[in-house]
């Protein structure tokens, strides 16, 4: 896994983080630097809880940039998955996220 691809997985992380918990980041990311950054393309966040998927959520196409598309993303694959019920902060440490 590239250093760019770490930071993709962190960013989703920081989007469940945030509207799980309603805490603010401790400290910002370091940006690293990739021409992905810079596209605007859909992607998609998968959520799973013991190999199972717990939420996802995804774009085909997006209006921002990839950092905002990521956070919103997993935030809404946490809390807004019509199948199941949002994730919980006791949750948070189970979770394996994937995007796509």
């Amino acid at each position: 896994m590239t250093e760019f691809d770490r930071q993709v997985v962190q960013i989703a992380s920081l989007g469940v983080w945030a509207v799980v918990t309603g805490l603010p980041m401790k400290k910002r990311l370091g940006q690293v630097e990739d021409p992905r950054r810079q596209g605007k393309n859909g992607l998609f966040v998968t959520l799973k809880k013991e190999g199972k998927v717990r939420g996802s959520q995804g774009l085909l196409e997006s209006t921002t940039s990839l950092p905002e598309t990521l956070f919103d993303a997993a935030a809404q694959a946490a809390t807004h998955d019509q199948r199941f019920a949002p994730v919980t902060d006791n949750e948070i440490p189970d979770l394996e996220i994937e995007v796509t």
